[in-house]
């Protein structure tokens, strides 16, 4: 077995194998998650309608696909929260941070390009007006 291949046997996210995790589902917990759920579905929903409006024009589509699939894996991990509520299901609660790991790491990826590309206009722009 190589390193790389140990390595990902003893990975901790794998809880079947080793550490596994329990959590005590009291009143509070379930409304917490519950509305949690719900608030990322909704959220999903807002985002994906946001997505489709900025994939009206040909330019912002470039924005509008990854904030679409962006919109899509945060209703999902909002249905797996729900899921893991009423199955008590850890593995739905994994999947649904997963989903919501997912989507972050895009929401990441497009706010970085969003910040370089707006210092790039600007510093166009401050060119140009001392260039005037």
């Amino acid at each position: 077995m190589n390193n790389l291949e140990e390595l990902y046997s003893k990975s901790s996210f794998d809880t079947l194998k080793e550490n596994p995790m329990t959590v005590h589902l009291d009143e509070v917990f379930r409304k917490k998650l519950g509305f949690f759920g719900t608030f990322q579905q909704v959220m999903g929903v807002l985002v994906i309608i946001y997505g489709a409006l900025l994939c009206v024009g040909i330019l912002t589509a470039i924005v509008g696909v990854p904030v679409i699939l962006i919109g899509i894996k945060v209703f999902k991990s909002g249905g797996a929260c729900k899921d893991a509520l009423v199955n008590s299901s850890g593995e739905d609660l994994k999947r649904g941070l997963c989903e919501l790991s997912d989507a972050s790491k895009i929401y990441l990826v497009l706010l970085i390009i969003g910040i370089v590309v707006s210092v790039i206009l600007c510093i166009f722009f401050m060119a140009a007006m001392i260039a005037a």
